[in-house]
C-alpha cells in the first residue's frame, strides 16, 4: 500500500442500491494521497510478522504494541484523508451522512479455524476524530456466515455492469487479481485468481528505485522461465475452485523468495517476466474454468493499476483469443478509484440494512449486511 484513496459521492435519495445507474449517483470529488515510505515499509513488515506468527501456530501478535501503534497510525492517515476530500468536494462535513472505511488488511485467512480477516484503521476512532458516523469492519458478517469474505468487489460490478444480453468479465489487477463474471440471466459469480500487481512490484523494487515497472517494460525485455513458472503454478491456491480468495499476506516476497531458491543465476528481467506471465496463465486459466458450462466470454474489461501494465495486457490477449479486452468505461472519473466508490456504496448500503446475496461469490450460507456503523462518541478522548 502506498497510498490511500478517497472519493466523495452523492447517492440520491430513493434510488436503488442495484443497479446503479448514472443518474443515481455522483461524483464530487476523488484523490489518493500518499502513504509516508515510513509507513509503507511499517505495513509490509507487518504483513510478514503476522503471516509468520500465523504460519507457526504462534499467538496472534494482533493485540502486541507494534501493530497497535500501527493501527494508531494508519487510522490517523484514514482520517486525515477523509477530511482532506471532504475538503476538497466542497461539501460542508455536517452534511457527509457518513465515511465508509474499509481500512488495510494485514492478514487474511478465511479458511482458519476462527477464520481471520484483520484490517488495520479504526472505524470508531475515525467516527471520534471527524465527527461523522463510519462504516467499517465490511468482511466480518461475511465470515461470520461461513463465506470468504472477499471478494466484495463484484458485487458492485453486477450493479453497475451487468448487460442482459452480453457475457462480461470485469478483471480487476490490483495488488491480487480478482474476476466477477456476468453471466446473462445467472447469479454473478466472482473470485480471486492469484497475483497480479503484488509480486511484479515487489521483484521491482529490489531492483530499481522506482515503485513499479512502468507499461512493463522490464518484465517485456526478460524471458518467461518455464520451470520457474510451473514451480509458481504449484501453489495450491490455483488448483482450488471457487469461491475463494487469497491476498498480499499469502503471496507475499517471502512466499515468492522460497519458490526463487535454485533460480538464484537466472535474469532478475526473466524472473519480471515469469511473474507476468503467472499473473496471465492464471487469469486465462480460471476463466476457462468458469466458463465451461456456459456461452463464450463477450468481453473482459480491465480495472486496478494492472490496467496500466501493457505487457500484461498484451500477455492476457495472448491467452484470452478471440476475447475483446480493454479498460473499463467508468464515468467523469478515473477507474483508479472504482475501488473507493465501492465501499462508498457499500456503506449506503449498510446505512439501508441492505442484504447481499454473497453465495456465489464468497461462499455466505446465507445473505449478509455488510459492515459495521460506528457513531462519534461525544466523549471520547481520541
Amino acid at each position: 500500500m502506498d497510498g490511500i484513496d478517497a472519493v466523495v459521492v452523492r447517492f440520491e435519495a430513493n434510488t436503488p442500491i442495484s443497479p446503479l445507474t448514472p443518474s443515481a449517483y455522483t461524483w464530487l470529488a476523488a484523490e489518493t494521497y500518499p502513504l509516508s515510505e515510513a509507513l509503507s515499509a511499517a505495513l509490509a513488515q507487518a504483513r510478514q510478522r503476522a503471516e509468520h506468527a500465523l504460519d507457526h501456530d504462534l499467538a496472534t501478535p494482533f493485540e502486541q504494541p507494534w501493530i497497535q501503534a500501527l493501527d494508531d497510525q494508519l487510522t490517523e492517515a484514514f482520517t486525515e484523508a477523509a477530511l482532506q476530500i471532504i475538503e476538497a468536494s466542497g461539501v460542508d462535513p455536517s452534511h457527509i451522512t457518513a465515511i465508509a472505511s474499509h481500512g488495510q488488511t494485514v492478514a487474511h485467512r478465511p479458511n482458519a479455524v476462527p477464520p481471520i480477516s484483520l484490517q488495520l484503521g479504526d472505524p470508531q476512532t475515525i467516527a471520534n476524530r471527524t465527527g461523522i458516523q463510519t462504516v467499517g469492519r465490511f468482511r466480518a458478517a461475511d465470515l461470520a456466515a461461513q463465506g470468504q469474505g472477499a471478494p466484495l468487489a463484484p458485487l458492485l460490478h453486477q450493479a453497475l455492469f451487468a448487460h442482459p444480453d452480453q457475457y462480461q468479465v470485469i478483471l480487476n489487477l490490483g495488488g491480487i487479481a480478482n474476476v466477477t463474471c456476468l453471466i446473462p440471466n445467472r447469479e454473478v459469480v466472482g473470485f480471486d485468481t492469484g497475483p497480479a500487481n503484488a509480486l511484479l512490484d515487489a521483484h521491482y523494487r529490489q531492483h530499481h528505485s522506482g515503485p513499479f515497472d512502468r507499461d512493463g517494460r522490464w518484465a517485456r525485455s526478460g524471458e518467461v522461465v518455464p520451470t520457474l513458472l510451473a514451480r509458481l503454478m504449484a501453489d495450491p491456491f490455483f488448483q482450488q475452485s471457487p469461491p475463494k480468495s487469497t491476498s498480499i499476506e499469502h503471496f507475499s516476497p517471502a512466499w515468492l523468495a522460497e519458490r526463487l531458491q535454485g533460480f538464484e543465476s537466472q535474469a532478475p528481467q526473466d524472473i519480471q517476466a515469469t511473474l507476468a506471465e503467472l499473473t496471465a496463465v492464471t487469469v486465462a486459466d480460471a476463466l476457462s474454468v468458469a466458463s465451461t458450462d456456459g456461452p463464450g466470454i463477450d468481453r473482459v474489461v480491465v480495472c486496478g493499476g494492472g490496467a496500466h501494465n501493457q505487457d500484461l495486457l498484451d500477455r492476457l490477449r495472448g491467452h484470452l483469443c478471440n476475447v475483446a479486452l480493454g479498460p473499463i468505461e467508468f464515468g467523469p472519473v478515473s477507474a483508479d478509484h472504482l475501488e473507493a466508490f465501492l465501499f462508498a456504496w457499500l456503506g449506503r448500503a449498510r446505512l439501508l440494512e441492505h442484504a447481499f446475496d454473497t453465495s456465489a461469490i464468497t461462499g455466505a450460507r446465507h445473505p449478509v449486511v455488510l459492515g459495521e456503523v460506528h457513531s462519534p462518541q461525544a466523549h471520547a478522548t481520541d
